[in-house]
């Protein structure tokens, strides 16, 4: 059973992700930013009350979507937040994508945010915060990092081969990050599962370029941020971040 909306944010009360995300969209639609001079297109949710001075942007990681935040955006919203979580078009490099970021920020009006990013946005989101510190009232970084030089020495040839693999090919080795058998509560499993299934909604241009986001070697500068305005999340299992990348953020 969908749940009610209030202040255009849609409240959960179905035990199936995919419903409860049914019933977001209704309230929430996916809106389209157009790059100029380019041919990218941003997408994103938004929710709560524009132009809000507390703005906070979710950046998903290399295998998500921006409906990966919904639960989130619509629990912030309702506590009177503006909330925004993006979905980024196909860069080349972090460069090119900061770029993209800050023209994106103007177009949803907001001077300076609160950035929230998991894995690959997290790593972006940093890359940005160092060329663009004034936009950036804070960062929270959850299983993200700081360098890809451990997943280019990983990738080794293969990662220069990543443009001209099949999208097929790209899907399914991003399907085989995802955690796989073993104990797992349902709850997990489910959420797993849903993000496999929007994983099929990318396009070969999309699992390229986070794939070589990823595995072209690259770091991030010294952020021009305070410490106190740094947050480091991590999960209490495995993640697809190694030990010394978590240690290394640490140490930004």
């Amino acid at each position: 059973m969908e749940g009610p909306t209030r202040n255009n944010a849609y409240v959960a009360s179905s035990s199936s992700i995919a419903s409860d995300f049914g019933a977001f969209r209704s309230a929430c639609p996916l809106k389209k930013f157009a790059q100029p001079h380019s041919q990218l297109e941003w997408s994103y949710f938004q929710a709560g009350p524009v132009g809000d001075a507390n703005t906070i942007v979710f950046l998903h990681g290399t295998s998500s979507t921006a409906a990966a935040f919904f639960y989130q955006v619509t629990s912030l919203s309702e506590k009177g937040y503006h909330v925004v979580s993006v979905q980024y078009p196909a860069f080349s490099n972090p460069l090119d994508w900061c770029k993209g970021f800050d023209r994106f920020l103007d177009e949803i009006k907001c001077r300076a945010v609160h950035v929230v990013g998991a894995g690959l946005g997290g790593f972006l989101a940093q890359h940005f915060a160092s060329k663009y510190a004034v936009r950036v009232k804070s960062l929270v970084l959850c299983n993200s990092f700081a360098s890809t030089y451990a997943f280019e020495s990983r990738a080794g040839t293969w990662g220069s081969l990543i443009p001209v693999m099949p999208a097929t090919f790209l899907r399914q080795a991003m399907q085989d990050t995802l955690p796989q058998g073993g104990f797992m509560e349902l709850s997990a499993k489910q959420a797993i599962d849903w993000v496999g299934q929007q994983m099929n909604d990318l396009s070969g241009d999309d699992l390229a370029s986070r794939l070589s986001l990823n595995c072209s070697g690259s770091h991030v500068e010294p952020l021009q941020l305070e410490n106190s305005k740094i947050t480091i999340l991590e999960s209490n299992g495995e993640t697809m971040v190694p030990d010394e990348l978590r240690r290394q953020l640490k140490l930004m």
